[in-house]
């Protein structure tokens, strides 16, 4: 073959592969814009290292509002309502409730990506063959493959109808360290508002705002910054609140790649209780969390992402006046 025809080959080849991306692009945009706006309940089952639960999910959207309503059917009882205004985490056990006003955006315990445009740069995208069998119906399989690695790869089921995700992988590797699976899953046209009233609030009950402590402007910032951040990776949200305890300052940053996300969280070290204290690494199922120390601060980070992410997200954090803005 000659050299021009080698270059035709080469761009009808990769004419070919954008194509291919972009009809897996397109599915995933018809799959996010399904776990929003369609009405479903369903059974799932989320295994998340060693440990495997059981939940019942009902969802809503209604006059632009989402609605949504979590309960675990194994293990420990516990119940996560959502809604426009914010979300509560009942826990029987401890006769409590955790109240987060400014948590009001829902999140599906399996992975829906957040930016589409991003995933290309870091991400190949392919569809399966053949469909599969989730819950009883027909699923496509979405691969998503990591780039590097300093983030996970994926699989995503989705369902060939409804374009609903019926399953979720996170792989490390080859190994799944975070599995979504349905057993269970309805399409409705309405859902009433008594199958959002919660089943294990009883009178009584201790209530902790999370968000207690937040002034109307909040507290000073702490102006950090991060250098040398894992390729593709941008900072999405940063917000300061004093621990309602202490009375200490917390910084919260939040980084994406468009798929996932990690949560660094800083404040001065000498508020930090002893017990709390996590120094170097963690794990739990595709949940990595590594702490350290900075002078008198101490930094915190996790994520559903490799270890040698987090770490690296940790050793980039300096504070910003050491130089330039953050």
């Amino acid at each position: 073959m000659g050299g021009r025809g080698l270059v035709c080959l080469c761009t009808v080849l990769a004419a070919a592969s954008a194509a291919a991306a972009d009809a897996v692009l397109d599915r995933l945009a018809r799959m996010a814009e399904a776990m929003r706006v369609r009405n479903y309940s369903g059974v799932f089952v989320y295994r998340h290292g060693d440990e495997v639960e059981t939940l019942r999910i009902v969802h809503r959207h209604r006059d632009g509002r989402v609605d949504e309503r979590l309960l675990t059917l194994s293990g420990e009882p516990r119940e996560v309502l959502r809604d426009a205004r914010g979300v509560r985490c009942i826990l029987p056990d401890k006769r409590l409730v955790l109240i987060d006003h400014r948590a009001s955006e829902t999140r599906f315990p399996g992975v829906v990506p957040a930016d589409l445009d991003r995933l290309p740069q870091h991400y190949r995208l392919e569809l399966a063959d053949a469909p599969e069998r989730i819950a009883g119906r027909l699923s496509d399989r979405i691969d998503i493959a990591p780039r590097d690695a300093y983030r996970y790869g994926y699989r995503l089921w989705v369902d060939r109808e409804w374009d609903l995700l019926t399953r979720s992988d996170v792989l490390d590797g080859e190994r799944v360290v975070e599995q979504v699976m349905f057993t269970e899953l309805m399409v409705h046209d309405q859902i009433p508002d008594a199958w959002f009233e919660p089943q294990w609030l009883r009178p009584g009950y201790r209530e902790k705002r999370l968000d207690a402590g937040d002034g109307d402007d909040g507290p000073p910032p702490l102006s950090w910054r991060a250098e040398r951040l894992p390729p593709g990776f941008g900072l999405i949200l940063r917000d300061a609140r004093w621990r309602p305890r202490s009375g200490r300052p917390v910084e919260h940053l939040l980084f994406s790649d468009g798929m996932a996300t990690v949560s660094v969280f800083i404040e001065p070290g000498d508020g930090v209780r002893r017990g709390a204290r996590l120094d170097g690494h963690r794990r739990r199922g595709a949940l990595s969390l590594y702490g350290r120390r900075l002078g008198d601060w101490r930094i915190v980070v996790l994520g559903d992402v490799p270890p040698q992410a987090v770490e690296r997200f940790a050793e980039a954090l300096v504070p910003a006046e050491a130089g330039g803005a953050p």
